[in-house]
């Protein structure tokens, strides 16, 4: 009987590894990071597994409220308090339903 040549089993664990990265590489792509403006806020998510982070940015100079609702009914909105130019980021077990620039703090 003969055995397969060595070209064979590297070509064939090369293969079975180009397969493996490209479904990671699909699963990867297929989530999108979501990103907007309102008011004096730019703001950016990308949805996780099990939570979501929201990050913020108040690009005016004064202090700001930005307010971020989320999917799941269980959960109040967040209402966070952001000074001019500050850099933030919100984290729960939902995707974000809206984000909005809520008034002068």
């Amino acid at each position: 009987m003969r055995h397969p040549s060595r070209t064979v089993v590297v070509a064939a664990a090369a293969l079975s590894m180009l397969i493996g990265t490209s479904t990671t590489a699909e699963a990867a792509s297929t989530r999108t990071m979501t990103r907007g403006v309102d008011g004096c806020f730019a703001y950016s998510y990308e949805p996780g597994f099990a939570t979501t982070t929201v990050y913020f940015h108040n690009r005016c100079d004064e202090p700001r409220y930005i307010k971020i609702a989320w999917k799941w009914v269980g959960l109040k909105a967040s209402r966070i308090r952001v000074d001019g130019d500050g850099k933030g980021n919100e984290q729960r077990r939902s995707e974000p339903d809206s984000v909005w620039d809520d008034g002068a703090a």
